[in-house]
This record gives C-alpha cells, structure tokens and sequence, in this order.
C-alpha cells in the first residue's frame, strides 16, 4: 500500500546502469513513494534512460554536476511532508521508508531520521555507519545550513550516508536528530558484483 508521506531524491552522475537498478528497488517498496532523480549532467544517456525505463520518476536533467546539492533541487519538486535521501549506489530495505515516517510523526521535533546503512555484499556495516553513531553532530565547516534549511521548507527527511550536515544544520535550529539501527538502506560499493533480480 502505497505511503502518501515519503517522496524520495536519487542523485546520479554517469551511472546509468547503477541507477537503473536502485531505482528499479526504490519504485518496488510497499510505500511506493513519489521518486525524483536529478541527474547531475551525465554524459553516458542517463536521464533518457530512466524516463524510457521509468516513466512515472520524476526525471531533472542538469546542465551541469552540482554535486549534493543536487538533493535541493529534487526536494523542491516534491510535495510530500518527508523526503527520504538515496544515491545511484543505495536502496531502502522494504518498510523502512513507513518506519522512518512513523518515527518522524511520533516525535514532532525531530527533523532527521539516519539509517543504518549496510553494505553488500554480505550485508556488513557500512564504514560510515560508526561515524555517524559516534559523532556528535556538530555544523561542520562550510555546511550549507542555509541551503537545506530553505529548500526543504520545513519538511523532514530520513537519510543515509550523508544526512549528518543535514541533521547538524537542522541541529542548530531547535530540531532533533535520531540515528537508529532501523531504518535499513543498502549500498552497493563500486566494484562488487551484486546483481538484484526483480
């Protein structure tokens, strides 16, 4: 059953293939959440190969790479109260996306929701995973705090790898940020030979 709260954001950058995939895993979780990919400039038929693949993504096709902060500019094209954060490498563990929305709706306060990110094969904590749970958020120089705060217009997010300076902006401004063992994401690091079949 699909979950009206959650809308998600892929960023890519000529990783067609890649993208393709996580898509394809983010479009089948039972929350069926509203997807905009934004497609940092790619050069490699990105954009024209999600839309023929993927037709009810979304699809912002750049001009040029803006990086992470391409987020911003998928956040503005959604119209859900959370928007969950992925890259070309990642995914979200069926369920996850509903969790993170209950946690978000359970506790006014809080403004980010961080998941634990496992990474394949084997399903072994990601690197970053202990980062993020031992850190204790502090606003890290230069982040944008400015930016999110403004292009998210209030709305709250759950995220992986890099919602910290997300959680650290939001932090500053009287909200609260959770890390949790649940929500799951998955990442697939460059180089290992997963394949995900539908």
């Amino acid at each position: 059953m699909a979950d009206p709260r959650v809308g998600a954001v892929v960023i890519t950058w000529n990783r067609r293939e890649e993208v393709l995939t996580a898509l394809g895993r983010l479009l089948a979780l039972p929350e069926r959440p509203q997807v905009v990919l934004v497609d940092n400039g790619s050069a490699d038929g990105t954009a024209e190969a999600v839309a023929r693949a993927y037709p009810e993504v979304d699809v912002v096709a750049l001009d040029e790479n803006l990086g992470a902060v391409g987020r911003n500019v998928g956040v503005e094209r959604l119209r859900t109260p959370y928007v969950a954060f992925a890259d070309d490498d990642t995914w979200w563990e069926p369920g996850s996306l509903a969790r993170a929305a209950d946690r978000l709706d359970a506790h006014p306060r809080l403004a980010v929701v961080t998941a634990r990110i496992l990474a394949e094969p084997g399903g072994r904590d990601d690197p970053i995973v202990a980062e993020l749970r031992d850190s204790p958020c502090p606003a890290p120089a230069g982040c944008p705090a400015r930016r999110w705060a403004a292009s998210w217009r209030g709305r709250r997010c759950c995220g992986g790898r890099r919602s910290s300076n997300a959680a650290a902006s939001r932090g500053g401004c009287g909200w609260a940020a959770r890390r949790s063992c649940w929500p799951w994401t998955w990442r697939r690091p460059a180089g290992s030979c997963v394949t995900w079949r539908s």
